[in-house]
């Protein structure tokens, strides 16, 4: 995992580039996964998690929000 700036004022095309590349697996991922996010604006966090969870291996992600704007 690598620093980022935080998202929360970012444009939607820059909160893309923010994520990418942000997080990395340790371990293969295991069976199902649920990611759990504060809350859901353009989800770029949500999409590179997903996306690192699944070249680890996982057989799904599925994701709870808590609070959602668009």
């Amino acid at each position: 995992m690598r620093r980022t700036r935080d998202q929360l004022e970012l444009f939607a095309d820059v909160r893309r580039s923010n994520a990418a590349s942000a997080y990395t697996s340790c371990k293969p991922a295991a069976g199902r996964l649920i990611l759990v996010d504060n809350i859901f604006t353009t989800s770029a966090t949500l999409s590179e998690s997903a996306t690192v969870l699944k070249k680890a291996s996982a057989a799904e992600a599925h994701v709870l929000n808590l609070c959602g704007l668009c």
